[in-house]
């Protein structure tokens, strides 16, 4: 599934933009929301390609190549935000005349505990979106740690919403690829005392999740 889906619609592009929605239960926006947030991340992080026209878009990504031919993979539940993307590109074109193609290989709209064919495709997304040479996640979403941490890559993260409103910041760029430990452990050392300063160097708060816990070992961090 990964193989023929990678041949078919990525690996003829010279770009390839993975773009990963989940949306909670519990911090759900309605999709105009969701989807205006999307976008104000993409024009904050330079992630999708800007179209001609477009006053609210930098032309930052124009003097970076972008004629390139680009396809950008939309992994979500829902179908709507691969629809209204694809609608961008297919109406507008993109600034510096590359070609976009937009493709999303599953949208199965709820999440399906224990059903093999439903992990099966999430497994297979995970792994095309790890093929990406930009990465666009949504935070506290552990598919969208695996796609970053396999492709080795700081996605830039959607920011959940509090109180069913989007955040002020769309998103932040992850300070590395490695995975948030949502819940900090409850170590009781046996041995000698931990040397809190030297913890530090390695690792640091989450972006996404307050009271998380992530790896920065051998990154240097920049204020």
């Amino acid at each position: 599934m990964i193989t023929r889906y990678y041949h078919s619609y990525f690996a003829h592009a010279e770009e390839r933009i993975g773009v990963q929605i989940r949306m909670f239960s519990w911090a759900s926006i309605p999709v105009d929301d969701m989807y205006n947030q999307i976008m104000a991340c993409s024009r904050q992080e330079h992630i999708l390609p800007d179209v001609d026209g477009d006053e609210a878009n930098t032309a930052s990504a124009a003097a970076d190549g972008s004629n390139k031919s680009k396809a950008i993979l939309i992994a979500s539940l829902q179908g709507e935000y691969y629809e209204r993307i694809k609608s961008t590109y297919y109406e507008n074109a993109a600034e510096g005349g590359g070609r976009v193609g937009v493709f999303q290989p599953s949208h199965e709209e709820r999440q399906t505990m224990g059903q093999r064919s439903h992990n099966q495709k999430a497994l297979a997304e995970i792994y095309l979106l790890s093929f990406s040479d930009v990465l666009l996640t949504t935070g506290i979403s552990t598919f969208g740690y695996m796609s970053s941490s396999l492709a080795g890559l700081r996605p830039a993260m959607l920011m959940i919403a509090k109180d069913h409103k989007v955040p002020e910041t769309p998103c932040v760029r992850a300070v590395s690829m490695e995975p948030c430990f949502h819940m900090t452990p409850d170590v009781r050392c046996q041995g000698k005392a931990v040397n809190k300063e030297e913890l530090s160097r390695h690792v640091k708060e989450c972006e996404d999740v307050p009271k998380g816990m992530k790896w920065i070992k051998g990154i240097k961090l920049v204020d």
